[in-house]
């Protein structure tokens, strides 16, 4: 991601271990949040990405709808609707976010445009995007998170 900050005469642009430290802390923080506080989070936040371009193009992902997208997804890949085929260090079902349309064809990192998918789901979605899926991930896209129980 490429991130300065302009004032006056100066320009700083901070290296990529803090802008890393500081998406790490982020992601963090939206594991910890309650779901009604993760979705305001989302809902609200920026619907574009920045981006940093060398050899590849990096988009960023907010944290917040990512981790909404694998709440409402229940463990459960979003395609294929079979459980997570493993679970992570934390022992969390492991599944992947991924943008129904593309960040990189200029849409949103919005909870309306993320699914969450296992691996193999995930890579047929990039190998072969086919529209039935797109149409099938839109669809699931627009659920609701059931909320909490106070």
């Amino acid at each position: 991601m490429d991130i300065s900050v302009v004032g006056g005469d100066r320009h700083f642009q901070p290296s990529g271990n803090v802008v890393q430290e500081a998406k790490t802390a982020h992601e963090r923080k939206a594991k910890r949040m309650s779901t009604d506080d993760l979705k305001m989070r989302a809902k609200y936040a920026r619907k574009t990405s920045s981006r940093r371009e060398g050899k590849v193009t990096n988009y960023y992902r907010d944290p917040y709808v990512s981790e909404y997208a694998k709440r409402r997804a229940n463990g459960d890949c979003q395609l294929c609707e079979q459980r997570a085929p493993f679970y992570n260090m934390q022992g969390e079902p492991y599944l992947e976010t991924h943008h129904v349309i593309w960040l990189a064809r200029g849409s949103e990192d919005s909870i309306e445009n993320t699914v969450a998918l296992c691996p193999n789901c995930h890579k047929k979605m990039h190998v072969l995007d086919l529209p039935v899926d797109v149409t099938k991930l839109t669809n699931m896209a627009k659920e609701e998170l059931p909320r909490e129980a106070n």
